[in-house]
């Protein structure tokens, strides 16, 4: 019976040992994942449609500063089109809110239940510029140059052999230069895609 009585307590013993043994381990895995998730973006999240899954801060914001690199603004003219990027003009793109903020909008300490949920977050975009060296790029479009501008002409009259000929309208391409500057730099206030200068009343 005693000998029962020792086997059981050694039993006992060493059952504790594992369980606080598995309890050790859980909790190490729990505390890596919070410090692990405090410097990262669990699975399943996107960041204005770019995935972002598993992604450090680091990595999120150089894939993001990556796609913002490509933003471009279509001025269209009437009578053509011209582009402008990102560092003409000391054009910049960033997010309105910061990469380290987004990423706390997910609890760290709920690392377990947030790697199966699904995360969509959107932040506006913020475009700056410098408006005397942007005004200098666009003063650079072949479409901006005071000899590639002609004024409208109203319909008139012409006689020629003897015969009344009616000349159409021809709409001219004269631009309020000052009106253009304000319509593109809107736009690219708004992080338009495209700035038609016609629709404006430019």
């Amino acid at each position: 019976v005693i000998q029962n009585i020792k086997k059981e307590k050694k039993n006992y013993k060493v059952l504790k040992t594992v369980c606080f043994s598995l309890l050790g381990v859980l909790l190490l895995v729990y505390l890596g994942g919070v410090i692990y998730f405090s410097n990262h973006f669990a699975g399943k999240t996107t960041l204005n449609t770019y995935d972002i899954s598993g992604k450090s801060i680091s990595s999120a914001q150089n894939i993001l500063d990556e796609e913002l690199a490509k933003y471009e603004l279509s001025v269209i003219f009437k009578n053509g089109t011209e582009k402008l990027l990102v560092g003409d003009g000391n054009i910049k793109v960033e997010l309105a809110d910061s990469m380290k903020t987004i990423r706390k909008k997910q609890n760290a300490w709920l690392w377990p239940f947030n790697i199966f949920d699904k995360y969509t977050f959107m932040s506006e975009y913020v475009v700056s510029f410098d408006k005397e060296t942007l005004k200098n790029k666009i003063n650079e479009f072949s479409y901006m140059q005071d000899h590639n501008m002609k004024n409208s002409i109203n319909a008139r009259v012409r006689m020629e052999d003897g015969e009344v000929i009616i000349l159409p309208d021809e709409t001219g391409t004269k631009l309020d230069k000052e009106l253009v500057y304000q319509s593109i730099a809107d736009a690219l206030t708004m992080h338009a895609d495209s700035v038609d200068l016609d629709i404006m009343g430019c």
